[in-house]
């Protein structure tokens, strides 16, 4: 009988995918979970006992969704992995839950972050492939089974990932193929990248452990948009194949940490990285901060802002994201500042300056849109 919450195989009947030719049948492997006798590479694992898949699962206090995550693991139809759960200094019965899984490994560490953690679980790792997943999401039972090839017929991917699908606290489906909703999938250029979040969810990556440790894994100075600074380095550095299908429940809810004020600090971190790593280059005629870093942020903490001032309270802090819109607009062209701010004002004041748009001068129109 199926736990409560945890999909079976037969929810996870696939279409053939658009991008791998790949059909899946009842959620079934189109290889075999084992290589053939004879096959060098088996009489490797036979020798050595390295599983081809090491699953990180970063683990602070995360009891009430923990049983769900690693159940979705253990159900899944391609077996060739190990289970690595990072104790994250937790204070609950996390470690409790996970002793309901006998073939989880636990590794224990002083609490140090999401970005620590999965570090230390990819040191521990034994795998020729890496994958993540957080403590409250859950994989789909087919996702090794099609992403595991993917990276096997060669070097060509040093990374593949796919699309997901929101839930909420209750397990629900909020959005499907979420991915969709947010961003364009897959980025093309490092322009891309800066000027819109990544959003590649952790639990839909599968990575060479090569690549992880070439570019460095984990930044550990961010605790919220480390997923975003990896994955844009790994973009930099090897080609990526993105699956339109969702493989992952992806969990968001008002407590997680994606609305905290860790994630408020290791925004502003990284925003004044990306700023430093990519500086506008005038004689080259790049303009990265100015074209794509500071719109990007200034848009973000615009919403911020508002959802601050709507919630009307100090503990929403509609300050802290004032002082950091103040901070980036000498970055932003004239033109754009104006339309920025004129998005986002009321719709009395906002028709008002239109109304003076229209009445100015052609010539000092002129001058305006020129303006940089």
């Amino acid at each position: 009988m199926a736990r409560k919450g945890i999909l079976t195989r037969g929810e996870c009947v696939r279409p053939k995918d658009p991008d791998t030719g790949v059909k899946q049948e009842s959620g079934e492997a189109t290889r075999p979970t084992t290589l053939p006798r004879g096959n060098p590479q088996y009489e490797k694992e036979q020798l050595d006992g390295s599983p081809k898949v090491s699953v990180i699962i970063p683990v602070f206090n995360g009891a009430k969704y923990l049983a769900e995550a690693l159940q979705s693991v253990f159900s899944q139809t391609w077996r060739d992995y190990e289970v690595i759960v990072v104790n994250d200094g937790s204070t609950d019965d996390s470690m409790e839950v996970c002793k309901q899984f006998p073939d989880v490994r636990i590794t224990h560490q002083e609490n140090h972050g999401q970005s620590a953690a999965r570090n230390t679980g990819v040191r521990h790792a034994r795998g020729e492939y890496i994958a993540f997943l957080d403590q409250d999401d859950r994989w789909y039972p087919e996702k090794l089974a099609r992403q595991v090839p993917i990276l096997e017929e060669g070097p060509t991917y040093g990374m593949v990932y796919s699309n997901a699908d929101e839930i909420d606290e209750d397990g629900r489906i909020v959005y499907r193929n979420v991915l969709d909703l947010a961003s364009v999938q897959p980025k093309r250029s490092i322009m891309d990248c800066l000027g819109s979040d990544m959003f590649i969810v952790p639990g839909t990556v599968l990575i060479r452990r090569s690549l992880f440790d070439q570019v460095g894994g984990f930044d550990e100075r961010l605790s919220g948009y480390e997923d975003d600074d990896l994955f844009r380095r790994v973009f930099q550095a090897s080609r990526i194949h993105y699956m339109r299908d969702s493989l992952l429940q992806w969990r968001s809810y008002p407590t997680s940490y994606s609305h905290s004020e860790g994630m408020d600090r290791s925004r502003k971190s990284y925003l004044r990285k990306l700023i430093e790593e990519f500086p506008d280059e005038p004689r080259l005629g790049h303009y990265y901060v100015r074209d794509f870093i500071a719109p990007r942020f200034v848009h973000k903490y615009l919403d911020l802002y508002i959802s601050a001032l709507r919630q009307g309270n100090s503990a929403s802090r509609p300050e802290h994201y004032r002082d950091e819109i103040a901070a980036l607009l000498p970055y932003l062209r004239r033109r754009e500042l104006l339309l920025y701010l004129v998005a986002h004002l009321p719709v009395p004041v906002a028709q008002a300056l239109r109304k003076l748009w229209h009445c100015m001068p052609n010539r000092v129109q002129s001058q305006l849109r020129r303006s940089r």
